[in-house]
């Protein structure tokens, strides 16, 4: 993180980092894979922070 963002941007940013994972494994057993992927996944360059 640079030094020149307000708090309020870190936290957006930190929170957008943490939900840009995949889906863990053992979600895709418990469901029996009905949830196989997260469709709020994101490319840095295809789509873009608003």
């Amino acid at each position: 993180m640079g030094s020149r963002k307000s708090s309020f941007e870190k936290k957006f940013y930190m929170a957008k980092l943490r939900s840009n994972s995949p889906v863990p494994a053992w979600v895709m057993l418990r469901t029996n894979r009905e949830v196989r992927f997260n469709y709020k996944r994101r490319d840095w360059r295809h789509r873009k922070l608003r």
